[in-house]
């Protein structure tokens, strides 16, 4: 299956093991946004054909996913919920991906409680309802 991973890009090693889980189950990774350049704290100021670069990567990354994982962090960042966005749209409109919001932070966003947004504790969790 196809699987895109999101979270905040300060969880960006987590991230990083987590796609390593799925491809050593056979799975494939859309996008790998943990390469991204980390642009500090000036943002994307003086680099927008970065930016724009980075979120057409990421939005087609999530449309053609198979399986959608979000991984809760204690701070809510707006790219990932972003993300979280599209791949609901998605979902509604062409009946994928499949929707997973994982973690311990499974209340810090009315959009997990969406009918077609599965919360799971962890990606072992996941891993056994997709295979």
């Amino acid at each position: 299956m196809k699987v895109y991973v999101a979270s905040r890009f300060s969880n960006r090693e987590k991230v990083k093991n987590v796609m390593e889980l799925f491809r050593k189950r056979g799975h494939e990774i859309t996008v790998d946004w943990t390469s991204h350049k980390d642009l500090g704290d000036r943002g994307f100021l003086g680099n927008e054909k970065v930016a724009e670069k980075y979120a057409k990567e990421d939005i087609d990354g999530v449309r053609n996913c198979d399986v959608f994982v979000l991984l809760t962090t204690a701070d809510i960042g707006a790219g990932m919920h972003t993300e979280l966005g599209v791949a609901i749209l998605s979902n509604i409109l062409f009946g994928k991906p499949r929707i997973f919001v994982v973690g311990e932070h499974l209340n810090n966003c009315v959009f997990y409680f969406h009918p077609v947004v599965e919360r799971r504790k962890s990606v072992e969790e996941v891993l056994r309802e997709i295979e």
